[in-house]
């Protein structure tokens, strides 16, 4: 009888925890922006439905002629006739079709970003509700915020091997074009958005703010391997450990911490294959990472709280109570 009595207090333990972490889940709905475009672009003539959709998105779909689609003279073209005329490129289609088939099911990114959202609620409870939605970019921008929308692009997520991908991008770009990049990615540009900076004086500055995004991402996404919310490989990864010293050294020798050189900013900070400083076997954005590790030093010593870690807008301040030194 013990032993029962043992078992049944172990197995109700474990719902218990089950359900306490359960409780931290945000319910999240994705709308199928992309999918009840895409009804109407190929069913037309139903105009109940079409009142309703441009109804739905009416805060949206502005912005997505203009900063997704490019579409010419995007002011006069919300209408489905004028949208149904733009996508009648047979690629763009095709595109479209096969964004479709990917994405039919969102149950586990929605899981994913409930996770994510109802860790930002602990630590953030008066933010207001985010809006999550689908579009179609046409390999335009990956996620676009509209006021608390956010919205991702799927065609920006259909594998690495996607034919359309080849000679549209880089090479150095095409691996972060995977599925599971799609919730780092809504959850950083909400973060970004969420958090502008502020005041940016220099390279240092432009440095721990976006090593405070990433520290954030990190809590909102703990069971996702850093390196991958940094879009690093495990070897790249590897190397920065190995390396950290070593950069922060030369920064410092070459006076590049607090320089104002736009040039500067943009060999740490910018879309590159690598790091030219360090060669071709560095990653890429080596002064976010930096920043980063600067930041968690900072929130080790300090004891700051997490809901207080964009109140500290000047970067050299934070170095300097980080005690950072690799």
């Amino acid at each position: 009888m013990r032993l029962i009595h043992i078992g049944l207090c172990a197995l109700f333990a474990v719902l218990f925890f089950s359900c306490k972490k359960e409780s931290n889940v945000e319910p999240v709905k994705i709308d199928r922006f992309d999918t009840e475009l895409y009804q109407l672009l190929k069913h037309p003539g139903d105009s109940s439905a079409e009142r309703q959709f441009l109804k739905k998105y009416d805060d949206f779909l502005p912005v997505y002629l203009n900063g997704v689609l490019h579409a010419p003279q995007a002011g006069k073209m919300q209408s489905i006739a004028a949208l149904r005329t733009f996508f009648q490129d047979s690629t763009l289609m095709k595109l479209y079709a096969d964004e479709q088939a990917k994405f039919q099911n969102l149950t586990a990114f929605e899981r994913e970003l409930g996770v994510a959202i109802g860790h930002y609620k602990k630590f953030f409870p008066k933010d207001q509700g985010l809006k999550f939605s689908m579009h179609l970019s046409g390999l335009s921008q990956s996620v676009v915020t509209v006021g608390n929308r956010v919205s991702i692009a799927g065609d920006k997520y259909l594998g690495k091997n996607y034919p359309l991908y080849r000679g549209h991008y880089y090479d150095y770009q095409i691996p972060e074009m995977e599925q599971g990049g799609l919730v780092r990615d809504a959850m950083k540009a909400f973060l970004f958005g969420r958090f502008p900076l502020e005041n940016q004086k220099n390279l240092l500055d432009q440095m721990v703010y976006q090593g405070k995004i990433q520290f954030l991402l990190m809590q909102l996404l703990p069971d996702v391997k850093p390196e991958l919310l940094f879009g690093y490989t495990q070897k790249q990864w590897e190397w920065l450990q190995k390396s950290e010293g070593e950069i922060w050294h030369y920064m410092a020798d070459n006076q590049h911490i607090y320089s104002t050189d736009p040039m500067v900013e943009a060999k740490y900070i910018g879309e590159a294959p690598f790091t030219t400083c360090f060669g071709d076997e560095s990653p890429p954005k080596i002064g976010v990472w930096i920043g980063y590790r600067i930041v968690q030093a900072y929130m080790d010593k300090t004891d700051t709280p997490v809901s207080e870690l964009f109140s500290q807008v000047d970067g050299k301040a934070v170095l300097q109570e980080s005690g950072y030194r690799p």
